[in-house]
């Protein structure tokens, strides 16, 4: 895949798709962490530039503060 069309791909993701995606690979980092817990962590997660609409590194923010939080 491109870097163009990774691009394209990241910036037709949903929230949802985001939040579960983080939640994934949170899940292999942190087995024993609960899904919904984690789940609900990413969605509490503040996000500077949430609401931009270049959204390409916000999966990567979230999965750092998450495992901040569980560390």
């Amino acid at each position: 895949m491109s870097a163009t069309r990774d691009q394209e791909v990241l910036e037709d993701l949903s929230d949802e798709a985001i939040i579960e995606q983080v939640v994934e690979r949170l899940s292999v980092t942190h087995r024993s962490a609960d899904p919904q817990d984690l789940e609900a962590r990413v969605k509490a997660a503040p996000v500077p530039f949430a609401g931009a609409p270049i959204r390409h590194f916000l999966p990567v923010l979230l999965e750092r503060r998450v495992a901040a939080q569980l560390s």
